[in-house]
């Protein structure tokens, strides 16, 4: 935080940050029939609020190879700020697809993270959705079982994302597909640990 006129800075921010509040989901999945914050709803929700306290968000970015940082700054109009940086990187290829998806996961997540955002008060963010206890799964048709390998497909893009957008994707799938994602703890484990750690 640079240290020019803190107090003011300081005092703003508190006031900022009384105001914000958990914000709803709003997007919907159609893939795995679920609903989420999108980054959309969270930049649009805080901006009005920070805006009446002098303060101003932004989230430039940088990308070296297959690894993209997103600061997140918080910029009081006395000139001081507060910033936070998230570097994620992509297991597969540098495509901007990959690209693309790891900044908005980037954003969403440095945003709700420094302005303190909970997206989800219920939020399953320590694997419990993938690690509760297996119940028998029922027979699976072949449409089921390819949508439930499509599913798996999309986490290991996720996981590229890291761990918070992993678990994410998990907290969105369909709950048959978690239970039997529980039936393999050696598939889980593996897509967990694909997930970069973010630097």
């Amino acid at each position: 935080m640079t240290t020019a006129n803190t107090d003011t800075f300081s005092s703003d921010l508190v006031a900022a940050l009384a105001e914000l509040r958990t914000l709803g989901q709003d997007g919907s999945n159609p893939h795995f029939k679920s609903r989420y914050l999108t980054l959309q709803t969270l930049i649009e929700g805080v901006r009005p609020i920070l805006a009446r306290h002098n303060l101003a968000l932004l989230q430039p970015v940088t990308a070296d190879g297959n690894s993209v940082t997103v600061t997140t700054v918080i910029l009081h109009a006395s000139g001081a700020k507060y910033d936070s940086g998230l570097t994620l990187t992509a297991t597969g290829p540098a495509t901007p697809q990959a690209l693309g998806s790891l900044i908005s996961y980037a954003r969403r997540y440095g945003a709700g993270s420094l302005l303190g955002i909970v997206s989800d008060p219920d939020a399953d963010d320590d694997a419990n959705a993938a690690s509760a206890p297996a119940s028998a799964p029922a027979p699976w048709s072949s449409t089921a079982t390819r949508a439930y390998e499509a599913w798996i497909s999309d986490l290991q893009v996720a996981a590229s994302g890291g761990l918070p957008a992993l678990m994410t994707a998990v907290r969105e799938g369909d709950e048959s597909y978690k239970a039997r994602l529980r039936e393999n703890p050696t598939l889980w484990n593996a897509i967990k640990n694909s997930a970069p750690v973010a630097q």
